[in-house]
């Protein structure tokens, strides 16, 4: 009886990337640049909405490329069972997986992985969610193929 290759445990190791930060710079550039070109509003209304954006871009920073908050995922497992785990940045003990399921606002293209997650364990009625950043970069080639072939087939 042969094994699939869909039956063994994936663990992906999240790496900060030059595409992440690329994904985060550009739009926030962008907006920035709108809003110093806006004309209708005055200098501390630009002042407060570029405040804004840098917030904006600091939390997503802190959150995707250097993972350093609490939501920070620094690797993603899905075992031989098809459930998912996440490793995250400040958990109890480092080698423990929180139990996630993945959630249908998730979503791949040949450039881009953007994974959405839901936590299981919180007994709370509002859960704690998870995104994670993956781009071609931050994982290797193989990696990267065989995490869209395993979304694939989940759907």
């Amino acid at each position: 009886m042969s094994s699939s290759p869909f039956n063994t445990p994936f663990v992906l190791n999240i790496k900060p990337s030059f595409q992440k930060w690329l994904f985060l710079i550009i739009p926030h550039a962008l907006v920035g640049f709108v809003i110093l070109l806006a004309p209708p509003l005055d200098y501390t209304e630009k002042g407060v909405a570029i405040a804004l954006v840098v917030a904006s871009f600091v939390y997503y920073y802190r959150l995707h490329i250097r993972t350093d908050l609490n939501k920070s995922v620094k690797a993603v497992r899905l075992d031989s069972a098809k459930n998912w785990g996440v490793k995250l940045q400040f958990f109890k003990k480092s080698q423990d997986y929180t139990n996630v399921i993945l959630l249908g606002s998730s979503f791949y293209s040949n450039f881009l992985i953007i994974l959405n997650f839901s936590d299981l364990s919180q007994n709370s009625v509002v859960k704690a969610t998870y995104s994670v950043l993956i781009t071609p970069d931050s994982l290797s080639k193989d990696e990267f193929r065989r995490l869209k072939v395993r979304l694939k087939t989940l759907k």
